[in-house]
């Protein structure tokens, strides 16, 4: 019986969504201007880095070619996903829509969203669409936003959150804030590492880049220290860095120094200072000699090199 009940709450639930939408578009009493967004337009592009994109999304798939896709129906439901909002439904009111929006699939019955016009063909080169132009583009932008295989943004890639995603919406305006925003990191980070000194430039180039800069004279280490700017891995592991003790660092870059003096011997067993286990990986060889009970073994090393 509650099964049953369940049911029919769907059922009333969609029956309504329907009927909201038959009276929004029979409602036109109310009139906007909407000739200012006549030029606002959505560009879709296919996802640029693809290997980069595979870092967050495993399982996602190289399209070599183009490919068609239309509204889906959402989970556990046979409502089809069109992203349509009552603001949406009010304007495409105000419009005159002549299309039957209701979002209900039904077995056997025609519906708008299964029809070949709302259908896009998403290409490997960038595609246009201007919603306020035409009714079809306005319809496609909104199920283009709630769409498996298309992200909202370029941001939004980051998250993985879509692994069959081909595409993405470019925003122009979200993209030079998006730049603007490196630009002043960036900068700002350049302004900390101007005021370090030549012995935390050398270690922080050695631990990054595992690179021995003791010859080298302020120049070179400040575009070292640029090169690690450029790079979205070393980018954040050097403003990490930064907000370490120089105590940590210390340590880091002896370490570095030790495995290439070959004070610390790395071997298929771990990382090894005589007959002292010092771990398996770098990480461990740091805890390990941060440990009050090795100071002696810390010591031995500090000598060596």
């Amino acid at each position: 019986m509650a099964k049953e009940d369940k049911n029919n709450k769907i059922i009333e639930d969609q029956n309504s969504s329907a009927s909201s939408i038959k009276t929004k578009l029979e409602d036109k009493t109310i009139k906007k201007d909407y000739s200012s967004l006549n030029d606002f337009r959505i560009e879709i592009r296919p996802i640029e880095d693809r290997k980069g994109v595979r870092e967050y999304s495993k399982e996602l798939e190289m399209v070599a070619s183009k490919h068609v896709i239309a509204p889906y129906l959402q989970g556990g439901s046979n409502m089809f996903a069109t992203g349509l909002n009552d603001d949406d439904l009010e304007y495409l009111a105000e419009q005159k829509c002549p299309y039957d929006l209701n979002p209900i699939y039904q077995e056997g019955k025609p519906s708008f969203w299964l029809s070949q016009m709302i259908k896009i063909e998403l290409p490997v080169t960038p595609l246009f669409l201007y919603p306020y132009r035409s009714i079809l583009d306005f319809l496609k932008w909104k199920y283009l936003l709630v769409s498996s295989y298309v992200y909202k943004n370029k941001e939004e890639i980051k998250t993985g959150s879509k692994t069959g995603a081909t595409h993405y919406i470019y925003d122009e305006s979200e993209d030079i804030k998006i730049k603007a925003a490196e630009i002043e990191s960036k900068q700002s980070l350049a302004i900390k590492l101007s005021k370090l000194t030549l012995e935390k430039k050398r270690n922080l180039i050695l631990i990054i880049f595992n690179e021995n800069t003791e010859n080298k004279d302020d120049n070179y280490l400040s575009v070292r220290l640029d090169d690690a700017m450029q790079s979205k891995d070393t980018k954040e592991k050097l403003e990490y860095l930064l907000v370490e003790d120089d105590s940590l660092i210390n340590l880091k870059a002896l370490i570095k120094k030790a495995i290439g003096k070959n004070v610390i011997r790395r071997t298929k067993e771990g990382y090894f200072h005589f007959e002292n286990n010092l771990g398996v990986l770098e990480e461990d060889v740091i805890k390990y000699l941060l440990k009050p009970t090795s100071q002696e073994v810390l010591l031995s090393i500090q000598t060596k090199i």
